[in-house]
């Protein structure tokens, strides 16, 4: 029996992305610049139904990014929002990378 891959990049995936494009920023940077990195990093790694949009409109990819970052968040690698928009590591997400 052959096992078929997913049709979508797994949720997990997409957190070495976030925390090296995060690392890559001094560790705090503007969701839309993390988004920018994630799909230049990513590009090999995205499948085609990463690239549909889902009910609220936004693309695939972005959303599961956005449900890891809020994983992240309750792993304490990303710290509670300071300003809107804006993503961050924490001393323990900091280490991750290293």
């Amino acid at each position: 029996m052959s096992s078929t891959p997913p049709r979508r990049t797994p949720q997990r995936e997409f957190r070495p992305h976030i925390l090296a494009a995060l690392q890559a920023s001094g560790g705090r940077a503007d969701m839309e610049d993390v988004m920018v990195e994630i799909a230049r990093s990513m590009e090999g790694v995205l499948r085609p139904a990463d690239h549909e949009t889902v009910n609220q409109g936004e693309v695939r990819w972005r959303y599961a990014a956005r449900l890891e970052r809020k994983a992240m968040l309750d792993d304490g690698l990303v710290a509670p929002p300071r300003e809107p928009g804006v993503w961050e590591l924490t001393d323990l997400g900091r280490s991750a990378t290293e």
